[in-house]
């Protein structure tokens, strides 16, 4: 038995669905980066927190195999699957889409620490220098806002658990700090009263805070939104009747 069989044993049992996908997300944290949990799961289905999760809160729901299909029952199992479904499609897609966006953002900030030493001299074109400034604040603002977002999404929907995996939280910290310190150092030196300076003014970083706070709701609530559609999709809009059954017995072997 492999070390990913034990961690799916220990979900195997009924737990309501925020319990079960916070179960699954803390287990497959434990594989140590996104990636390699996606490598995990390669050419083993059942292992699939799409496939390994409704079997456990049908359970909680009320769900027995094998017995006479009830339809209270029935509503109460689909609910459950739905919801964890949509809790899963968030942790994915969020980590899912930073992982894809770490690499551009890791060599925009490497031009921007190159650029960096002309741009607090003066050495550049006041656009080439308001660029450099909009650049470094836009990819703060981006990495508090996912972690925001992390944070508010954890609370409400993984009992306080952050939904992005230990790679993907590090790697918005990094990014986040990188580009606060060229922010500070920029604001330094535009506040030399000799030698040379960068042609702009201090950049306030409360208005990034303040960007951020507009934006959040309306952040979490798209990638819920987006959550819930693909999980619409995963079960099949046609005849979604047949999907959470057949998603069921792929875990009981009929």
């Amino acid at each position: 038995m492999t070390a990913l069989d034990r961690r799916l044993e220990k979900i195997e049992q009924a737990l309501d669905p925020t319990e079960a996908v916070v179960r699954w997300l803390e287990e497959a944290k434990s594989c140590g980066n996104y990636a390699a949990y996606s490598e995990s799961l390669l050419g083993r289905p059942l292992l699939n927190p799409y496939t390994a999760i409704p079997s456990v809160v049908a359970m909680w729901a009320g769900h027995v195999p094998g017995s006479k299909p009830d339809r209270t029952v029935n509503q109460r199992v689909e609910g459950a699957v739905r919801s964890a479904l949509v809790r899963v499609s968030l942790v994915e897609r969020q980590n899912h889409l930073l992982t894809l966006g770490a690499p551009a953002d890791c060599n925009q900030l490497d031009l921007l620490r190159m650029l960096e030493p002309l741009v607090l001299t003066g050495r550049v074109e006041p656009y080439t220098e308001a660029q450099w400034v909009e650049h470094a604040g836009r990819l703060v603002d981006e990495a508090r806002l996912w972690s925001k977002g992390a944070e508010l999404l954890g609370s409400r929907y993984f009992a306080g658990r952050s939904p992005l995996f230990p790679d993907v939280e590090k790697y918005l910290t990094e990014l986040q700090e990188a580009c606060e310190e060229l922010l500070h150092e920029y604001n330094a030196a535009a506040r030399r009263t000799r030698g040379r300076r960068p042609k702009g003014e201090p950049v306030d970083l409360g208005l990034i805070d303040q960007h951020v706070a507009q934006l959040l709701e309306a952040h979490t609530d798209g990638l819920v939104r987006q959550a819930r559609q693909e999980t619409e999709v995963l079960l099949g809009e046609r005849a979604r009747e047949l999907s959470i059954p057949r998603l069921l017995g792929m875990r009981e072997g009929t």
